[in-house]
Formats: structure tokens, sequence, C-alpha cells
């Protein structure tokens, strides 16, 4: 029996991974360095590689490397102010749930910039706990911030799933005993997330399977 559904932030709820990798693929192409696609998501949301490492990895010295990331975070805060509209589906689905099961937010973003993102939405007043890098002192692909979420909850994780949208958030959550739906964006490397327990297109998919788990034990 499914009692809770534990979603991700970035990437799942809103577009914010998007467009901070593409801010950041803009301010390396203009220090002359090309981010690809693939490179971010096997290292960065695969591998949970931080953006230090990938500079590394591409052959940044850190001087030139932390001119970049001032300069990516710059620009990704102007955007964070303005807020991130849900993604498609996303408030359906929430409201839908709220009366079916518990709710649990799950993010590496510290609970600043996940506000921020959330100024113009009314979804975290619906989360009954919210786990962020402010709590967790490891994040994804750690266990850690699911075993947190779990412990607020004092719930088995058999009776919760987790709706992840990269390897990073898939391994955290099988790891911490979760079965994972996984909602593969254009930043996904699929190859890297076979072993999830749902693969699926939408997030309104969430729907179906939590009333097929719970239909089948009535």
């Amino acid at each position: 029996m499914i009692k809770a559904v534990l979603f991700d932030n970035d990437g799942v709820l809103m577009d914010s991974e998007l467009v901070f990798f593409e801010i950041t693929r803009d301010v390396m192409l203009s220090a002359g360095v090309v981010l690809e696609v693939s490179d971010w998501a096997r290292n960065y949301l695969g591998k949970g590689m931080n953006t230090h490492g990938m500079m590394e990895s591409l052959g940044i010295l850190p001087a030139a490397a932390e001119k970049i990331i001032q300069d990516r975070n710059q620009r990704f805060m102007t955007c964070l102010e303005k807020g991130f509209p849900p993604l498609e589906g996303v408030t359906e689905t929430i409201n839908l749930l709220r009366s079916q099961v518990r709710l649990a937010l799950v993010t590496g973003s510290s609970r600043k910039t996940l506000f921020q993102a959330h100024g113009n939405t009314d979804l975290l007043d619906i989360f009954e706990c919210i786990i962020t890098s402010n709590e967790s002192p490891r994040l994804k692909p750690w266990p850690d911030p699911y075993q947190m979420a779990l412990e607020r909850l004092d719930l088995d994780p058999k009776y919760a799933i987790a709706v992840e949208d990269s390897p990073r958030g898939l391994n955290s959550a099988q790891s911490a005993g979760l079965r994972c739906v996984l909602i593969p964006t254009f930043l996904t490397d699929i190859s890297m997330c076979r072993h999830a327990d749902w693969i699926e297109e939408k997030i309104t998919d969430v729907l179906r399977i939590v009333k097929e788990e719970n239909r089948s034990l009535t």
C-alpha cells in the first residue's frame, strides 16, 4: 500500500533544472568551453558531481572555474527571483494526491532557493515534510535526504514511493528503501535509470500508480 509520495523538485515540479543547465552551458561557452548535454546528464545528474568537479573534468583551471560559477549563479539568481511556474500536470497531480496520501518534498536545493523558486506557487504549503540541503548533511545520490524524510513522516519505506527525474535522485531514493517513479526529461540519461521501478512520461501517471497499487490491496 502507498501511504506517501515523496517528490523531487527541480525537473519534477518545475523546469528549474533545465534553466540551471542552460545558464551554466551559456556562461561556459562564453569562456570558450563547450558543455555537452550528455556530460551534464551523466556526471552532474547521474553521478552527483558538483559544478567544480564538472569544470575540473573539462580541464578548466580553478580560478577560471570560480569566475564561471559566480557568473552562472548571478544569472540564475535573476531567474530565481522571478520564480518558476509548475510544470504541466503538477498542480493537478499534487492537489488530487493530497486527499489520498501524505506528501513530502525532498530536494538538494537550499531552503531559501526552494522558497524563492516557488514564489509564485502555493504548492509548498501542501507538503507535510520538506527536506532541503539545510536539513540533510549529505545530498543525493546518498540516501540521507530520503531517509530523513521517512523519519520525519515516521513511515516505513515500503509504504512510500519517490518521484524523480535523474539517476542521482533515483539512486538516493532506492538506497533509502523506496520504490521510485522516474519521469525523464531532456537532461535525463535514461541508460543510467533502467533499474527504476516505473519509467513514466508525465507526472499525472503517478496518480495511476497510486490508484493501481492501493486498489490491489482492497
